[in-house]
């Protein structure tokens, strides 16, 4: 298997599980999550 065709199945696969997580939780659900996370420690 070239190169190419391993990063092209590797970005395949993260594309897929980006739609999933995409499906599950909505952008503003994680934005109100990450404002309401408490600060970074460092």
């Amino acid at each position: 298997m070239s190169p190419a065709t391993v990063l092209d199945s590797i970005l395949e696969g993260v594309r897929a599980d980006v739609a999933a997580r995409e499906a599950s939780v909505s952008l503003s659900e994680i934005k109100a999550a990450a404002a309401a996370a408490p600060p970074p420690l460092d």
